[in-house]
């Protein structure tokens, strides 16, 4: 009898000692990864101490939101950056993965702002893109990130999100957003460094970034982002 539980009590220890193994490595691998992801919280926030406010306020002062030239011609397909996933809300605080708004054009205008005073920014992009292409292929997104860690609470959204809708204009093929997402990782991915200024880009059916510009559009700026919509949809 005592020779049959023997070996049962081994197997027994065995299989003890290899779940603890186990246990041991998953904890270690644990304690990797959430090392890993307190140091990017920490580099994330030295890189927001270096950078804040008062920083964009002087570079913006200095090229006017102009953190990168407006391309003037159509990117290659081959050379175009997908648009980041993103999810944000609507007028009617339904939750709208960015990315499915792309297939059904052929061209979209996304427009991104981070702060209540780009709304001119803004306008200088959205108001010739409708003018020039009053096409159902051709649409128009509008983006604002809201930062403030108030705002982000879950009852301040729903108030956010109201008032939103109350004043976003009733434009055909168009579409007003609200993202409280961390923006961050877009910023990096976009370039869009500062957050005073506005950005604009024309997306295709793919998802794929084919033009970009920023701040306050030029007559000369605005031609090109008109030439690149109409060639993307003709």
């Amino acid at each position: 009898m005592m020779a049959m539980v023997l070996p049962s009590v081994a197997r027994t220890l065995a299989t003890s000692r290899l779940g603890t193994r186990e246990f041991a490595r998953r904890l270690n691998l644990m304690e990797v990864f959430s090392h890993a992801k307190r140091q990017e919280r920490r580099q994330a926030l030295e890189e927001d101490l270096r950078k804040g406010y008062f920083d964009d306020l002087k570079e913006f002062k200095a090229n006017g939101g102009k953190v990168f030239p407006t391309v003037q011609k159509l990117i290659a397909p081959g050379s175009s950056m997908p648009f980041p996933a993103l999810e944000a809300s609507d007028v009617d605080s339904n939750l709208v993965n960015l990315l499915d708004s792309f297939p059904t054009k052929a061209a979209t205008l996304v427009c991104i702002a981070f702060r209540n005073n780009t709304e001119n920014m803004i306008r200088s992009w959205t108001l010739p893109f409708r003018q020039n292409l009053a096409d159902e292929r051709a649409g128009v997104v509008e983006l604002s990130f809201v930062e403030s860690p108030l705002l982000k609470l879950k009852w301040a959204r729903r108030m956010v999100v109201r008032m939103l809708g109350s004043t976003a204009p009733t434009v055909p093929d168009s579409r007003v957003l609200m993202s409280f997402a961390d923006s961050r990782s877009l910023c990096k991915q976009l370039g869009m460094s500062n957050k005073l200024s506005a950005y604009a880009f024309l997306v295709d059916k793919r998802g794929l970034v084919r033009w970009k510009g920023c701040g306050l559009a030029t007559d000369e700026e605005q031609g090109h982002m008109v030439n690149c919509a109409t060639r993307m949809v003709s």
